[in-house]
């Protein structure tokens, strides 16, 4: 329980931040899932123009 504890206190640490280069997070998970394996999720706001992924790696 440890690990889930830590996960929580940094994304509320998280949610507090606010800075021009980081995307907002919404809100954030830490459950078990239906198999008893750990879940953890954090959702962010939308952002437009596409994935950091495409960005990083344009072709």
């Amino acid at each position: 329980h440890g690990a889930s504890k830590s996960f929580i206190a940094e994304c509320k640490a998280l949610r507090n931040i606010r800075h021009r280069n980081l995307v907002k997070i919404l809100t954030y998970c830490s459950s078990i899932d239906f198999k008893g394996n750990d879940f953890k999720a954090l959702v962010f706001d939308f952002m437009e123009n596409g994935s950091l992924d495409t960005w990083l790696h344009q072709e």
